[in-house]
């Protein structure tokens, strides 16, 4: 494949940086949608073809590459970077499925209480910013809902998010904000030859703490579960700790904890992040939301009741103008690494086995042949749409294959949930644009909306 012109040093360092997404868009309409770019002693492979993308990420001898192990946040191998082959106390199989049962329907229903009660004081925040006419960042906002609800329904612990932006003292969920900031930051520096060992500089040091940290809250989040369940309690418990606590392959509770700090990272950001893309784009869409308000307002005749998963199924238009907020700005902006056991070829390029092979989504999901693809256009997804059928085929927020996200229909009906109900009850407008940045998710910097409650609805 064509190569990127720049020095290896270079690119190493703009894979720390926070536009290193947009680079590589810029790239793949330069030198085609399969490139390769130079790092220290090595060759970074990317793939922005949509049939290559899920040829690859379906291939029987995908496998997770060495770079993710920078992401094991100096706590042991997890479930987001244990290789996919690997067997013993380090498998990723038995871990995968010791949780997937937290993921069925029936448990998914059990924890709809706890979004309501989460819900309840998200809006009443929403409520005093209406009547004060003062705008709020919706990114943050979203991200203290989805860290006190997951934190509740997957561990039963309070972390307490959305309280601590009333003025209480600084909670363990905004620490814990703070310190993994720090920690995705220097994992990203990970393509750069034995960073982990540059002990000399500061921000390793930093890190190295920022995960002592971080491990220190998941141990807690073990040792208060057990502490407030009974035995029988854990061992028929539907809850994402209670199948880890009462999985027999791990082999320490450190080993636990770090599949925790996982499911919590996993469980809050991706989703808050997509929320607010979603609502600061029908914000500068009148005409989008104002249909999905009308919408909303046939199936949804009492607001103050959450709706039924039945319910939700109505909502089409709803469910379009996400798959567009999440092909547009899609939070794993970079996508998917694997690397192959067999050599790959695709379009008449060949790929080495072995190499490193990254499916960023944020320039797959904006190739040229799209049409208007930098547009937030929810038509596009409709039945009937001329580009829906090759739009379904790439449509791969959640990745493919055998890693993708265990936790998809919770997070979707998660998604679907809160921007229904929320956008039953109140309209947004933009008062300052928000700006991307990128640290291994694709976050909104200073989203500010002014939020009035609905009148007559």
């Amino acid at each position: 494949p064509p190569i990127v012109r720049t020095s290896s040093w270079a690119n190493a360092k703009l894979m720390g940086g926070s536009d290193v997404y947009f680079t590589i868009l810029r790239w793949s309409e330069a030198y085609g949608s399969i490139f390769r770019m130079p790092i220290p002693f090595a060759h970074l492979y990317f793939v922005c073809d949509p049939k290559a993308a899920v040829r690859i990420l379906m291939h029987e001898t995908a496998e997770k590459p060495k770079i993710y192990d920078a992401f094991d946040f100096g706590n042991g191998p997890n479930m987001f970077t244990k290789k996919t082959f690997s067997t013993g106390p380090h498998a990723w199989s038995w871990a995968r499925k010791g949780v997937a049962p937290a993921f069925s329907p029936t448990a998914i229903t059990k924890k709809i209480p706890t979004l309501q009660s989460t819900l309840d004081r998200f809006f009443a925040i929403l409520q005093s910013h209406s009547d004060t006419g003062a705008p709020l960042d919706m990114a943050d906002l979203f991200t203290r809902l989805t860290m006190d609800f997951i934190s509740v329904s997957a561990f039963d612990y309070n972390l307490r998010t959305l309280e601590a932006r009333a003025g209480a003292d600084e909670s363990e969920g905004l620490m814990f904000v703070r310190e993994l900031d720090i920690l995705l930051q220097e994992a990203r520096m990970g393509v750069i030859p034995f960073r982990r060992f540059m002990v000399w500089d500061p921000k390793v040091r930093r890190a190295k703490a920022a995960a002592e940290r971080i491990r220190g809250l998941a141990l807690r989040m073990l040792a208060h579960y057990r502490s407030t369940h009974t035995p029988e309690d854990i061992q028929t418990s539907s809850s994402i700790l209670a199948h880890i606590l009462r999985n027999p392959n791990y082999p320490s509770d450190v080993a636990r904890a770090a599949d925790v700090v996982v499911f919590l990272v996993a469980g809050y950001d991706t989703t808050a992040y997509t929320l607010a893309w979603t609502l600061w784009e029908l914000a500068r869409h009148p005409e989008v939301t104002q249909r999905v308000q009308r919408e909303l307002d046939t199936v949804l005749p009492d607001k103050e009741t959450l709706p039924a998963s039945s319910q939700l199924s109505q909502l089409p238009y709803l469910g379009v103008c996400i798959k567009e907020s999440m092909r547009l700005w899609p939070v794993a902006a970079m996508g998917s690494v694997r690397e192959l056991k067999v050599d790959f070829e695709a379009n008449g390029l060949a790929i080495p086995r072995g190499a490193p092979i990254f499916i960023p989504f944020y320039a797959v999901f904006r190739q040229p042949w799209i049409e208007r693809p930098h547009d937030f256009w929810p038509e596009r997804w409709e039945d009937g749409s001329p580009q829906q059928l090759q739009l379904q085929e790439m449509n791969t927020p959640f990745s493919n294959g055998k890693r993708n996200c265990v936790g998809q229909t919770l997070a979707l009906l998660e998604l679907r949930m809160v921007l229904a109900t929320t956008l039953r009850r109140f309209d947004f407008s933009v008062v300052v644009d928000a700006e991307p940045e990128y640290n291994f998710t694709l976050k909104p910097r200073n989203m500010q909306l002014r939020v009035q409650s609905r009148t007559g609805a």
